[in-house]
């Protein structure tokens, strides 16, 4: 075992020793060759093949790969979204050409087929239907509020300093906030992704939006 050690040693030595820029020490002289003994010459060979197979692997792990990179797809604009704007309440929208909102609401019905309401609030409005001549600011009759049993005078958003509150006006199928009624003189304050509804007409509350 000691002598296969030494002779690869000494074989890997003498190797080392050649000059390649040498003609006299290289396979291309045949004076050369003839004065080796056939079993070097062999073990050379062997040892060179190696060391080229050893070369060609690292430079193969050195090339240089691409890096790619998951890059997020570039997102375009994303679409505005389309809603009925209105003015509440109508009183004070008829009082002022340009009247100027307090805050702004964005409600998205439950049921498809429905725009979501953007609302400017001016000051306190009432929400229902309109019924027997009589009007409500928010109007929910396109929203199948008979249908869902809205009220005519259903319920009322407040204004305040601190937001805006959700009070039920004695209808007749109860206003909610978060699936819990809204009991009467105990208003509700309204929270962005809240989900309240009028009778069994629901909405989001997508957006609540302080102006000025």
């Amino acid at each position: 075992m000691a002598d296969k050690k030494d002779d690869s040693k000494g074989l890997a030595n003498f190797i080392n020793s050649l000059d390649p820029h040498s003609y006299d020490q290289t396979l291309l002289n045949d004076d050369w060759l003839n004065s080796q003994p056939k079993a070097r010459l062999i073990d050379v060979i062997k040892v060179l093949a190696a060391r080229q197979k050893a070369e060609s692997t690292a430079k193969v792990k050195r090339t240089d790969i691409p890096v790619v990179t998951k890059e997020e797809p570039a997102i375009a604009n994303k679409p505005k979204l389309v809603t009925t704007e209105l003015v509440v309440p109508a009183a004070q929208r008829v009082l002022s050409e340009q009247p100027e909102a307090q805050w702004e609401l964005f409600l998205i019905p439950k049921e498809e087929g429905h725009r979501p309401l953007q609302i400017k609030i001016l000051d306190n409005f009432t929400v229902g239907r309109t019924k027997g001549g009589k009007a409500t600011d928010l109007d929910l009759t396109p929203f199948g509020a008979a249908e869902k049993g809205v009220s005519g005078q259903h319920a009322a958003i407040q204004v305040a300093a601190d937001g805006l509150y959700l009070v039920d006006l004695s209808s007749t199928n109860g206003t909610y906030y978060q699936n819990e009624r809204v009991e009467l003189g105990n208003p509700a304050k309204l929270t962005e992704g809240a989900v309240i509804a009028f009778g069994k007409l629901v909405f989001l509350v997508s957006k609540i939006k302080k102006m000025g």
